[in-house]
């Protein structure tokens, strides 16, 4: 079945999925992750290129003092995450922290940063999906910690 979700931030998120389609365990998320971890590590550390963020996202509609609004942006990560996108998940996180700065803790051009942004992109990929199927936009929200 595929369906088209338009989320509240004006993404459109095209679905291919089987009503039946299974949950990952725990168990088969964390394996996933320490394969795909590496190449996020080095898409935060800028030693592959990352692409132009093909999400657009209408900043002027949010808060930076919100964190309902950032957590919705997060969402938006999540999604890429959760449909093999990473390069462009890792673009829109930056752009996120970005623009969100301080909100949370302070983001500065060092180091940590990259280690912070893979920490989160982790959090992000192992929370469980926000829209667990297609029909269920009730969602379950993000850990306060994001």
């Amino acid at each position: 079945m595929t369906t088209v979700r338009r989320m509240s931030t004006g993404m459109t998120i095209i679905v291919n999925q089987s009503a039946k389609e299974p949950i990952w365990t725990g168990q088969e998320i964390d394996k996933f992750w320490n394969i795909i971890q590496p190449y996020l590590r080095r898409l935060t550390r800028g030693e592959v290129p990352l692409p132009e963020c093909m999400v657009c996202l209408d900043w002027c509609q949010f808060d930076r003092s919100s964190r309902k609004d950032k957590q919705t942006c997060l969402c938006c990560v999540q999604e890429l995450m959760w449909h093999g996108k990473y390069s462009e998940a890792t673009a829109l996180l930056k752009e996120i922290l970005h623009f969100y700065g301080d909100l949370d803790d302070p983001v500065s051009d060092s180091a940590d940063n990259s280690d912070r942004e893979l920490e989160l992109l982790r959090q992000l990929f192992t929370k469980q999906r926000v829209y667990r199927n297609p029909e269920d936009h009730t969602s379950h929200s993000l850990p306060n910690s994001l």
